[in-house]
């Protein structure tokens, strides 16, 4: 659905990337713009993130003049650089895109924006990828940026199921949309043994800081059993057992920051990822 361009908000698309030599997925960050500037949607800015990566990206600019290139001086993490980018933007809402994935169809920011309008009391929107079971998320700025952003201590994986959750507990609506799907082709550039220690030791933190009594303690035996049992089926066992150990040493450091959610929000949770929902959908 294309919106009266007269009467539109400004929408921003985030593009975290870095790009090193044993990572350089320059060709699918180029991709990932493409896709982002063919949206038949106006008016649109398209931020790109560089987490100090080892060349200059300012030449990405000359694609077109909705591209704005922001660098951090240091390495500072996705997460952070994804909040870095959520702050610096002045679109009403916000589509995080990863640098290895993109747009199937050009009419997605419309579509996005078509729901968030309708919609007051949603926070955020999760829009459905191939190739992955997770969601690529739209978020409404100026809810989410009063309310919460992604913690920077969330490595990898985990900050966005994180944030979720402490917004549903906050009163907001996290919703999914049968929309045109965005391709993530999980670039073969990835560490995969960093993702699998650092998929268990998010999990675990999630756990400990967000899950409130009387929950907490028998979802972190049942977790702790599932990651096991998942990296001796994929003979990643001893990576797995690496990533728990870590999530449990690290929640000290972080256990100033525990919020657990309400218990009616923990029910909901579970209940929605056990029973998803399509379209404008509860998650």
């Amino acid at each position: 659905m294309r919106l009266n361009q007269n009467n539109n908000p400004l929408i921003s698309i985030v593009i975290a990337t870095r790009i090193t030599p044993e990572r350089n997925r320059l060709n699918e960050l180029e991709r990932a713009i493409d896709s982002s500037i063919a949206q038949d949607y106006q008016p649109v800015e398209i931020i790109v993130l560089d987490d100090c990566s080892d060349i200059n990206l300012n030449f990405l600019g000359e694609k077109s003049e909705l591209i704005k290139i922001y660098r951090s001086k240091n390495n500072i993490g996705a997460a952070k650089i994804r909040n870095k980018g959520f702050f610096i933007s002045k679109g009403k809402y916000v589509i995080s895109l990863d640098d290895d994935a993109y747009f199937s169809d050009n009419n997605i920011v419309s579509s996005v924006v078509t729901q968030f309008e309708k919609l007051a009391n949603v926070a955020i929107i999760c829009m459905p990828i191939i190739k992955d079971k997770s969601h690529n998320l739209s978020l409404s700025e100026n809810k989410t940026k009063r309310d919460g952003v992604y913690r920077g201590f969330f490595i990898i994986q985990g900050e966005e199921e994180d944030l979720s959750v402490r917004l549903m507990d906050k009163g907001w609506k996290i919703i999914s949309a049968n929309f045109p799907p965005i391709i993530h082709e999980e670039s073969p550039k990835r560490n995969w043994n960093v993702q699998h220690i650092y998929g268990p030791r998010n999990a675990i933190l999630f756990i400990i800081l967000n899950v409130p009594f009387p929950y907490l303690i028998i979802r972190l035996l049942f977790n702790t059993l599932g990651l096991l049992w998942h990296g001796l089926a994929r003979k990643r066992l001893r990576l797995k057992l690496k990533g728990i150990i870590k999530g449990y040493s690290d929640s000290p450091t972080f256990w100033q920051q525990r919020q657990p959610v309400a218990p009616r929000t923990w029910r909901q949770y579970r209940r929605l990822l056990k029973q998803p929902e399509d379209y404008v959908a509860e998650w």
